[in-house]
């Protein structure tokens, strides 16, 4: 009787180990879909010592790198920019008489 509950107690663990792997990827499956990358990005704990930064990237399915990477901003595009919008702001209601009203 003994050897045969052994089995039972290893097949029911075997089962859920697999029920549990599953979840995870259906957990998985979910974020991946669900979340836009730089949400992904943001659920990352820099902190977590039981979890790397790798192991955290690799669930979240973004590259490491991606969670160092900082976008370089020229002032200069964002000056060339600015004056760009206030050029548009000031001149849309000239641009089609009749449909922009100032507020």
């Amino acid at each position: 009787m003994d050897l045969f509950s052994d089995r039972r107690k290893g097949k029911e663990q075997d089962n859920e180990t697999l029920i549990a792997e599953l979840y995870r990827q259906i957990g998985q499956q979910k974020v991946d879909l669900d979340l836009p990358h730089r949400d992904k990005v943001s659920l990352i704990d820099n902190m977590n010592i039981e979890i790397s930064i790798s192991h955290q990237a690799e669930f979240l399915g973004i590259s490491r790198s991606s969670i160092y990477y900082k976008p370089v901003v020229d002032e200069y595009d964002l000056l060339v920019m600015r004056m760009i919008d206030e050029q548009y702001i000031s001149r849309r209601p000239s641009m089609v008489p009749g449909r922009w009203r100032l507020i």
